[in-house]
This record gives C-alpha cells, sequence and structure tokens, in this order.
C-alpha cells in the first residue's frame, strides 16, 4: 500500500477473469491525476483470473480468497486496511471512460458533507441503468423479481422505489447509490464502520448508504460521470438461484435491522437536502 495515495480502487472478483481484464485496462488507460492503487479481493476464482492478474498487472494489490466469503466480508478486507484518504468500490464488469475517476474525486471534494457519491451506470446496449433508489418498500424486492408482468414497472412502489418521478439528470442527495460503483471518504467509513457481514450478498449497499445518513454524512448521485456496467446482476438472470435467494434474505435482514421510523426519518432528510440545494 503506497501510504499517501490519494484513492484505493476496490474491486471483488470471482470467476469473471475477461470482465475483470478489461476493467483494469480502462483504469489504467484513464487513471485519475490523484495517486492511486488497485487492489482486487478474488473469492476463489477457478477460471485463472490470478494467473491473469499475476502476469498483466502485477502492480494490482491481491488478496486471496480460498472460498467465495461473499460481498460484504470480501469488501471489508480492502476498507479495513486502506489509508487513503478515498476508497473506490467498483464492480469487476464496470468499465471507466476517460476523466471519469479524476472527475467523481473532484466531486467528492466539491460536496465536504458526501460520506459516499456514485457515477451514473449503463448497460452494454447503452440504456440507463438504474443506480440510485430509493430505501425500498417491504414489498419492492418481490416487485422486482415480476417485472415482466403487465403493471408491475407503473406501480407506484416499484416508481418511487426507482425515483422514475426524476430525469436521473443532475447531481443531487439521494438514499443510497449501488455497491457497482462508490466512491467512499474514508473518514466517513472510520465513524460509520465496515460493511454489515450479515449480509452475504444483496442489500450491504442500502445499508451502508442507511447508516451514513443516521450518522450524519450524505449519499450523492453524480450523472456527470458515466460508467459502464457490462452485466445484469446474477439474480436477474436467474431469480431462482441460491445468490437470489441470498440476496432476498439480506432484504427481509435490512427490513427487521431498520424501524420503519428509521426509513422514514431518511426519506426526510434525502427530500430536504433535495430541496434545498
Amino acid at each position: 500500500m503506497l501510504k499517501d495515495s490519494v484513492l484505493e480502487i476496490l474491486i471483488i472478483t470471482w470467476d469473471c477473469r475477461n470482465d475483470l481484464k478489461r476493467c483494469l485496462d480502462s483504469i489504467y488507460r484513464f487513471p485519475p491525476r490523484d495517486s492511486f492503487i488497485v487492489t482486487v479481493i478474488d473469492n476463489g476464482s477457478k477460471d485463472g483470473t490470478v494467473a491473469m492478474l499475476r502476469h498483466k498487472f502485477p502492480q494490482v494489490e491481491l488478496v486471496l480468497n480460498s472460498q467465495n466469503r461473499g460481498v460484504a466480508p470480501a469488501r471489508n478486507q480492502g476498507l479495513a486496511k486502506t489509508e487513503a484518504e478515498f476508497i473506490m468500490s467498483l464492480d469487476a464488469d464496470t468499465e471507466v471512460p476517460e476523466g471519469a475517476l479524476q472527475t467523481l474525486l473532484d466531486e467528492i471534494r466539491r460536496h465536504p458533507q458526501a460520506g459516499v457519491i456514485g457515477a451514473q451506470l449503463f448497460y452494454s446496449d447503452g440504456s440507463l441503468q438504474p443506480s440510485c433508489k430509493r430505501i425500498p418498500h417491504l414489498l419492492a424486492p418481490f416487485l422486482n423479481r415480476m417485472t415482466g408482468l403487465p403493471g408491475v414497472k407503473r406501480s407506484r412502489i416499484w416508481r418511487n422505489h426507482m425515483m422514475e418521478d426524476w430525469a436521473h439528470d443532475h447531481p443531487r442527495p439521494v438514499d443510497y447509490v449501488i455497491g457497482a460503483n462508490q466512491l467512499i471518504r474514508t473518514q466517513a467509513l472510520k465513524e460509520v464502520g465496515l460493511l454489515d457481514e450479515n449480509i452475504f450478498y444483496g442489500p450491504e449497499d442500502i445499508d451502508f448508504c442507511t447508516r451514513m445518513w443516521l450518522r450524519g454524512w450524505e449519499v450523492w448521485y453524480i450523472p456527470q460521470v458515466r460508467i459502464i456496467h457490462h452485466h445484469a446482476r446474477r439474480t436477474k438472470r436467474n431469480p431462482f438461484s441460491r445468490l437470489a435467494w441470498l440476496h432476498l434474505r439480506g432484504l427481509l435482514y435490512f427490513f427487521r435491522k431498520y424501524r420503519l421510523e428509521e426509513r422514514r426519518l431518511i426519506r426526510r432528510l434525502v427530500d430536504s437536502k433535495a430541496r434545498g440545494m
């Protein structure tokens, strides 16, 4: 670890060698001006990821797990050891364009109360990925698995959760930004704490941003920075898979952890900040 690094980019990988290579190629092709380091935490990949990293990217700090520890425990391995001023959580299947990393650093400095900010994400086909959302209603996780049914995407619960009432065209405070891209202020991380390891996969990003708001920090969405997110979530591809079940279990845990009054408090905080812009 370079102790004077401004930014640490933290990537978790599990059997996605080619995606990871494309992601790292984009980072080193379009690096930020500020000093940075990349840490990859491999969750027991069996597809040659580690050999590729050692051959193509020897400058990357590599943490090896013997098995898939899940998102929160693996990401915490990087978060806990960082000495950088900022740390970026970035999915292995993302691709950063020119200027994106530095612009995000500039933006978090422009918002000194922001503990977390996130870029606008697009799928490979150029369509917008909903990457900032409102804390979900209890029914939202079930609606999310039934979006092919008539009327689901027109429902008030779905539209509210996905922020369909807003054009996603200017920076603003939001309930949460998804973990595929989060730039975190290390000072805020130290106050709020690491990711909740009771969540193996799924809403660890909602939980983390919720704690940011409850501890007096803000969460911002920065749409002038656009990052490609090449794949839809694995639970979307197979809604009856083990990962889909773990995601649902994580959401149910989230609803038990935070009372309705706390979730409503965050809604009021976010709306108040947005109105005051």
